[in-house]
């Protein structure tokens, strides 16, 4: 028989106030190998006193971007960059649409970006929409990394394999195909040679240790305890 525990947290609600204004705290920061870390509480001031809000950390190399927030929950992304050049950089070799595997010692996954849909359903015929000529619009990509093992079943968010991931020895990735209805077909943008059976290193050494450091920082009285420069703007 399974015991169910319920936990009722006590919320202390803020008094109404025009006099309210937010404030981004970095309470902590380090470097784990080649990870730049720090962590941040939102301080939210009411008539002049202060409540603590969002906590989170944030880590990156030149490969490897994370987030973890105040309930621990983590996210990773990707920059899929090429080998070193001669003066020791490597450029990020990736388009919108691209399609590639990530490898995580013996595990290999399909990668692709989901886009948030429109909202509109498949079979109804939508009355067409006049655009305004003087409206100025801005395109913003919105979606969600999704793997799925092998090439093969459904996608699903990147998060279900975080551990994989996480705790690989060693991360490489490769393309798999290039989306030429996205990008146009130019020299600038055609695949590099041997790209079919190409792999590039992805630097995740001390992944798992940047991590841990900002767990305990979400989880730490540091996340709500306030810095000698946090102050009512």
């Amino acid at each position: 028989m399974f015991a169910h525990i319920f936990l009722l947290f006590a919320v202390a609600a803020l008094p109404a106030s025009a006099d309210q204004t937010q404030q981004h705290s970095v309470f902590a920061k380090g470097r784990i190998g080649t990870f730049d870390l720090h962590a941040t509480t939102d301080i939210n001031w009411n008539n002049d006193e202060p409540y603590a809000g969002d906590v989170e950390c944030y880590g990156r190399n030149e490969d490897i971007q994370f987030l973890i927030n105040g309930t621990g929950e983590l996210r990773l992304w990707f920059t899929f960059r090429g080998n070193q050049d001669r003066n020791g950089d490597r450029e990020n070799l990736t388009l919108i649409g691209d399609h590639v595997w990530i490898f995580a010692d013996r595990s290999k996954f399909e990668f692709m970006n989901i886009p948030v849909t429109n909202g509109r359903f498949l079979n109804y015929e939508y009355r067409p929409v006049t655009a305004d000529p003087d409206a100025v619009i801005l395109s913003v990509w919105r979606g969600h990394p999704a793997l799925r093992r092998n090439g093969k079943g459904a996608y699903v968010h990147m998060n279900r394999f975080n551990e994989t991931l996480v705790n690989a020895k060693k991360l490489e990735w490769g393309f798999i195909s290039r989306d030429w209805t996205v990008v146009s077909h130019s020299e600038a943008n055609a695949l590099p040679k041997g790209w079919q059976t190409r792999r590039y290193p992805i630097d995740n050494a001390n992944l798992s240790e940047a991590i841990s450091w900002c767990s305990a920082q979400v989880a730490s009285d540091g996340a709500r305890t306030l810095m000698p420069d946090d102050k009512a703007n």
